[in-house]
């Protein structure tokens, strides 16, 4: 497995913060902002560069492996989010129906904690 920082997070230190946050938690409580501005950070980068849509939906989806989100409970609208990113890293014919303009959606509807 490479450890190597910057290979895993791509350079991009908001999101090494943010995996970083999520991996030393066991709740998403107190991180909640943090991850809604990741996401939709995360969004606008989509919309400049949506020909990377699997690699940035694939770094999204990868937050589930973090405690902070196994934790989360089945109805979470945080989880719900990540789940739809887990769907947008597969290619187009395998997302069913999962689509970027949802999850924007799902991310702007999210409460400001």
């Amino acid at each position: 497995m490479n450890t190597d920082k910057n290979a895993l997070y791509g350079g991009d230190s908001n999101t090494e913060k943010i995996y970083d946050a999520l991996f030393a938690s066991q709740s998403l409580e107190g991180h909640e902002a943090h991850l809604r501005g990741y996401l939709i950070e995360q969004l606008a980068r989509y919309e400049r560069e949506p020909d990377r849509g699997d690699e940035i939906a694939y770094t999204i989806a990868g937050l589930m492996s973090t405690p902070a989100v196994m934790n989360l409970h089945k109805d979470d609208p945080y989880l719900e989010i990540l789940q739809l990113a887990g769907e947008l890293e597969l290619p187009p014919g395998q997302r069913a129906g999962a689509t970027w303009e949802e999850f924007a959606s799902l991310v702007h509807a999210l409460p400001v904690r």
